[in-house]
């Protein structure tokens, strides 16, 4: 959210400073290793300060580029970090890819924010991706009023919603993601949007959670994804063969 809201700022014109950050504290300094100062500020908050190799760092991916970076940057570090083949982990690629097209279709800003970090003695990957947009919530008002925030979010996640006038093909759909993070790959999603919040645990069980946790009037969304690589079978090409 950080990372957006400054983006945002910029965006609009603005001019961002940041004051007395170079404190080595935990928090800032797990920024720094992210990559967080180094894009907003062009230069790291601490000398020596390192990436490691299994943290992905905190970037902004226009829409029109996000499926390439999906496929080029994204896949093959995770397949390095989780040792998983990246025909294995296609499927929660296309989540990913899925994500950005949804801020592609209801943010004026083409841009989203994305970080993650593999945990290797747990063998776990925690991703977020975030946009500046009006928010899931605004977004389904339109077409389904009436709605509290939490329950808009969920709205948006079921099979074949759509809020435009005229629907195109317009990908998998967010079920999609919902279905294979939460069900397929025994993952667990949150989502932070328009100041609510919704958490969609592993094996699909979804549950609204106290608006104290959402993003406090923050309009954009947020979606935070825990994934046990260790659920991720490998690919089976004849999985994929076609029976005619």
């Amino acid at each position: 959210m950080l990372h957006n809201l400054t983006r945002f700022l910029i965006h609009q014109g603005c001019r961002v400073a940041y004051r007395n950050y170079a404190v080595q504290r935990p928090g800032l300094m797990f920024l720094d290793g992210a990559g967080f100062f180094e894009d907003v500020l062009k230069q790291k908050a601490f000398v020596g300060t390192r990436k490691q190799p299994t943290t992905l760092s905190l970037r902004e991916i226009r829409t029109i580029d996000a499926h390439g970076w999906v496929q080029t940057d994204f896949l093959p570090w995770l397949s390095h970090c989780s040792r998983r083949s990246a025909a294995a982990l296609g499927h929660f690629g296309s989540c990913i890819s899925e994500i950005f097209n949804n801020i592609r279709d209801h943010s004026a800003h083409q841009v989203g924010s994305i970080f993650a970090q593999w945990y290797p003695n747990i063998d776990t990957l925690k991703l977020a991706v975030g946009d500046f947009g009006r928010g899931i919530p605004a977004t389904v008002a339109t077409v389904e009023p009436g709605l509290t925030g939490a329950a808009a979010i969920e709205r948006a996640f079921a099979p074949n919603f759509t809020s435009q006038s005229t629907p195109k093909n317009r990908g998998a759909g967010l079920d999609f993601t919902l279905n294979n993070v939460c069900i397929g790959l025994n993952g667990m999603m949150t989502v932070y949007s328009g100041g609510a919040a919704l958490q969609a645990l592993a094996g699909g069980q979804i549950r609204h959670l106290n608006p104290i946790f959402g993003n406090s009037g923050y309009t954009g969304t947020l979606f935070e994804i825990i994934l046990p690589t260790h659920a991720i079978p490998e690919f089976n090409p004849q999985e994929e063969e076609m029976i005619w």
